[in-house]
């Protein structure tokens, strides 16, 4: 991504064939997404989750999805942040959502084959089935562990609490 100025309404992700484009990858049904602007993962009508690192200009985010598992995961210049999403299936697009004010800014995208050569072009080589992948994000975990300390005691049966499966 490249002219932004500092603008960052930005997000990677994918989407399934039903998906509707008139919002950011993960506001609406059947779009699944990592926004820059707020670190935040959006998943198919759900809250965003904290999720990870904020990112702008020069930043090099990687989209995995694990079919076996069903679940995705991101990298961030070649490191896995962690899984985003669970409960994914079925036929995804990659896709990218940028905010009006982003207008004029280049970005650029690859996308994983079967040629060989290709692969090298990629920062994340792999494993795409690593526990670091399966696991949440950190900043997931330490969120919801912050909720659970400053909840301690608390009789409110709404309030929620890290419970290992991460963001979905």
């Amino acid at each position: 991504m490249d002219g932004s100025n500092g603008r960052r309404l930005f997000s990677v992700g994918f989407c399934d064939e039903g998906a509707r484009f008139n919002n950011m990858l993960g506001r609406q049904g059947r779009a699944w997404g990592y926004h820059g602007d707020d670190g935040r993962a959006w998943g198919s009508d759900q809250a965003g989750s904290l999720y990870g690192p904020t990112y702008d200009e020069g930043s090099i985010i990687g989209c995995g999805v694990n079919f076996t598992e069903g679940t995705a995961f991101y990298t961030m210049n070649g490191k896995v942040i962690g899984r985003a999403f669970t409960n994914v299936l079925g036929k995804l697009y990659p896709a990218v959502s940028i905010g009006v004010e982003m207008a004029g800014c280049v970005l650029a995208a690859r996308f994983w084959d079967e040629d060989e050569s290709a692969k090298k072009l990629f920062r994340f080589q792999g494993p795409y089935d690593g526990p670091e992948t399966l696991e949440p994000s950190r900043r997931y975990k330490d969120e919801a562990n912050n909720r659970r300390a400053k909840n301690a005691g608390s009789d409110d049966a709404s309030l929620s609490s890290y419970d290992g499966d991460g963001p979905d």
